[in-house]
């Protein structure tokens, strides 16, 4: 069996791993990545900036389901730190991906005789039927890979521009598109200002790095809402106790905001809720209708990020002395223009009210991933939507995908031993970008094609 993974970021690579450690038949796994400074780790995990702090407590980054405290156990073998790392420490990003890359190497020395891995470095452009009705993977460099069965892992796409070409082209190399590219601080001095735009926790973690390397001048960042991330804290289990998963939006938000005060009633914060969440929120956005569904993205979807997707106590502590410093400030608005002037670049601003403007020297776009396929620059999802083999769901934010992640093509039907794993199932799922969900879908994947193949063997 030929198993082709797309993708060896962080999605594919568990994908992998999952792999390498059930497969007990004779197979060849291809891990493609055209990217060798993040392979085995994903943009997110091979971060260069000087503060990049995983978001998550280090005793929940386990990437087996089993076995909970995996990451936290190879932290106390493999690093040492002057302070005392428990399971609620928020640790490297860079660990992260050591652990990634370290766990994958050791799944390719343990595994079963008769299974292959082998890493192809560049990028898959396309994919065809063969007459034999397996797959042929159509590579950048020319080379083509047939398999049986192909896993689309590919991470997050890169943030869509929120200004203008022309403004793009004023700001020339004073504009970062893509904040996870390298190191987008590197050729900032600390006397140019920055403006980030968006506030989310890309946002926070540029911000803090620049406070790292010791950068002097005014930092902005601009966002639709102006909201920040609200701060992690510890805060005990809740339960919640009744159906909530088919209401409609409206009347889920006044019950979670009812389960918000029976948590107070108890001495539990709304973090309890939120974490309580957790285990049905793909059960609850799948029961809500499309029309509730857009109403969530457009009026409750930043108050869910504010408060589902939260930062360390730390990077809290620094946001919030940068403030009161005055070297730090969050502008509310849409950029409606960019003019060059002899001091830095007027960048002109626009909220429901009121118009402004401020100067900087550089812009780094922190937005947040694309997820309206059409109109992301990969080659692979361009050909894939012109043939029909995958279908944008109707609110940009993923594509179409079936219970177990297998793709379903715009003509509805199942586009088999081809699978999906990670941020491609957001528009399905919801919860679908993070360790805990992709670590699922992982092993749910490897599960479902060994099974397969077991079934025709």
């Amino acid at each position: 069996m030929r198993i082709a993974i797309i993708g060896a970021g962080a999605s594919g690579t568990i994908t992998a791993i999952n792999l390498l450690k059930k497969l007990q038949q004779p197979a060849s796994i291809f891990l493609i990545e055209k990217r060798n400074e993040g392979l085995y780790r994903g943009a997110a995990y091979s971060s260069q900036l000087d503060y990049e702090p995983l978001n998550v407590y280090a005793g929940r980054m386990s990437l087996y389901n089993d076995n909970d405290d995996d990451f936290y156990n190879w932290i106390l073998e493999n690093k040492k730190s002057c302070e005392e790392i428990t399971h609620e420490s928020f640790v490297s990003r860079r660990w992260y991906g050591e652990y990634l890359e370290t766990s994958i190497k050791d799944a390719v020395v343990k595994k079963q005789n008769g299974v292959l891995c082998e890493t192809v470095s560049t990028a898959t452009e396309n994919i065809a039927k063969t007459p034999e009705g397996n797959y042929l993977l159509k590579q950048e460099d020319g080379r083509e890979i047939t398999a049986d069965v192909v896993i689309l892992a590919t991470g997050n796409e890169k943030p869509a521009d929120v200004i203008s070409k022309e403004a793009i082209q004023v700001l020339g190399e004073s504009y970062v598109s893509n904040p996870w590219n390298k190191n987008p601080l590197e050729n900032i001095s600390a006397e140019e200002s920055v403006l980030l735009i968006g506030t989310g926790l890309t946002m926070v973690d540029h911000v803090v790095s620049l406070k790292k390397k010791n950068h002097t001048a005014k930092v902005f960042a601009l966002s639709r809402n102006g909201l920040l991330p609200r701060p992690h804290k510890h805060s005990p289990a809740y339960k919640i106790e009744r159906e909530i998963s088919n209401e409609s939006i409206e009347q889920l938000d006044a019950n979670i905001l009812e389960e918000v005060e029976k948590a107070k009633s108890q001495n539990l914060d709304w973090r309890s809720v939120i974490e309580a969440l957790r285990p049905v929120t793909t059960k609850i956005w799948q029961a809500l209708s499309d029309e509730s569904k857009s109403a969530f993205l457009n009026k409750y979807r930043i108050y869910w990020d504010i408060h589902r997707h939260r930062m360390p106590p730390a990077s809290h502590n620094e946001i919030s002395e940068l403030i009161s410093e005055n070297k730090f400030e969050i502008l509310k608005g849409t950029i409606t223009d960019v003019l060059k002037t002899e001091n830095g670049f007027l960048v002109s601003y626009k909220d429901a009210s009121d118009s402004n403007s401020v100067i900087v020297n550089r812009i780094i776009n922190c937005t947040g991933p694309s997820g309206d396929y059409e109109k992301c620059d990969n080659p692979l999802f361009k050909n894939l939507l012109s043939k029909g083999w995958i279908k944008k769901d109707k609110h940009n934010i993923g594509i179409v995908t079936g219970a177990a992640g297998e793709l379903i093509q715009q003509n509805g039907n199942v586009l088999e031993n081809i699978f999906a794993v990670g941020p491609l199932r957001k528009a399905m799922e919801w919860e679908s970008t993070a360790i805990r969900e992709i670590r699922t879908q992982a092993e749910q994947v490897a599960i479902q094609i060994i099974s397969q193949a077991n079934a025709h063997a």
